[in-house]
């Protein structure tokens, strides 16, 4: 069996603590251009290392992925293998393989973490490499001109919320003072003000593009809620000149903090539209909604919690559609969030709304490792992202 090293993953509450965690991380993340690395004598040995000696890196599950892809077998697969030396000996033979035909092998470089040993990601010589350093102070410099050279650089017209790290992947979150998006209805004496902001997003390890994505903070409940941006504006490929990149990265950024009034009519647009599972049920991609949490079979449990109801009056194509609308109905109760709790099991405002819904999974992702906690609130504004497209059918 292949053992793998757990992947790293930080989360900091200052931008001071961000700029302290780049900085040395551009300095043990390197690359190793993996056809000279294979003829100077490095192998896969004691089912976990690629190398010579102790001149040995272990891998990461990402690390481990994208090595698997590129030879064009299933990591879960290898991970099964249970004779010693059986998984080193397979992955030598295909790696033998790939570089004997020149393969992608012969035109990769693999990425090291050289403080932890270990392989975080795979790039082709091609890739540009973009240290998260440069990344963050070229995103300040564009929320701000005055940062460039500065050595304390501030966020401009935004103000910091937070930051992550997943394998050199890096998250960093900011809210502008300016736009906010207002939720009216019962429930309290003061508004329910979201936030609305960025997330901008860059990695040292492949797999990625520069992604810039709307960002929303209900104040009300602390929840986070990522809405992608698609497009040019959305993505930079790790292409080009160190220049062309750089201007590419000021145009998304500077196309999205001008967009971001979208943000918070879509906001406004989910807190006007009132929870209804049914349409849901008929209209929304059902896999997505489901999976919206990682790791999890939450259809599983949204229909277990909604059995026991009786359909005998329905015709088949009603009764199928009914039970899945009970199932989406029970989703909030599945995850069981206090704020959840508070919204759809009693009279709050003028009813459960779509925004509502939506925060369900944010509020749920806020208890989850921070992977996944990401990639639920991710999740949960692609969902937030269609019910506003597609508001028409829910009116």
């Amino acid at each position: 069996m292949f053992d793998l090293q757990q992947t790293v993953m930080e989360k900091f509450d200052t931008l001071e603590e961000v700029f302290r965690f780049v900085s040395e991380e551009k300095k043990h993340v390197a690359r190793l251009p993996l056809k000279e690395f294979w003829e100077s004598g490095a192998r896969f040995h004691g089912d976990g290392y690629l190398g010579i000696g102790s001149n040995s890196f272990g891998f990461n599950p990402i690390g481990f992925g994208a090595l698997n892809k590129m030879v064009g077998i299933s990591d879960r697969a290898l991970l099964k293998l249970e004779a010693p030396e059986l998984a080193s000996n397979v992955l030598n033979d295909l790696f033998g393989q790939e570089l004997s035909v020149s393969g992608k092998a012969s035109n990769s470089d693999i990425i090291i973490d050289e403080n932890a040993g270990t392989v975080i990601g795979i790039v082709s010589r091609q890739y540009l490499g973009y240290s998260n350093d440069a990344f963050l102070r070229d995103v300040l410099i564009c929320l701000d001109e005055d940062n460039n050279g500065a050595l304390f650089p501030t966020t401009g017209d935004l103000v910091f919320k937070s930051a992550y790290s997943i394998n050199s992947q890096l998250f960093l979150r900011l809210s502008t003072k300016s736009v906010k998006g207002v939720v009216s209805g019962r429930g309290g004496t003061s508004d329910d003000v979201s936030e609305i902001g960025i997330e901008a997003t860059n990695t040292m390890a492949g797999g990625h593009a520069v992604r810039l994505s709307s960002y929303v903070f209900r104040l009300i409940c602390a929840n986070g809620l990522v809405a992608q941006v698609s497009g040019s504006t959305g993505r930079v490929i790790h292409t080009g000149s160190n220049v062309s990149f750089r201007e590419r990265i000021s145009s998304s950024t500077n196309g999205l903090l001008s967009d971001l009034g979208r943000t918070k009519k879509m906001i406004e647009t989910l807190g006007g539209i009132e929870f209804a599972p049914r349409q849901l049920a008929r209209f929304a991609d059902l896999k997505s909604l489901f999976s919206i949490v990682p790791n999890r079979d939450l259809k599983r449990e949204a229909f277990e919690r909604a059995r026991g109801k009786g359909y005998g009056e329905h015709s088949s194509e009603d009764r199928k559609l009914s039970r899945l609308t009970d199932a989406i109905s029970q989703i909030p109760f599945c995850l069981d969030g206090v704020e959840a709790r508070s919204v759809f099991s009693s009279y709050w405002r003028d009813g459960a709304t779509m925004y509502d819904f939506i925060n369900v999974f944010t509020e749920h992702a806020k208890s989850l490792p921070i992977d996944q906690k990401i990639k639920t609130e991710t999740n949960a504004g692609a969902l937030a992202v269609w019910i506003s497209k597609n508001k028409r059918r829910f009116a």
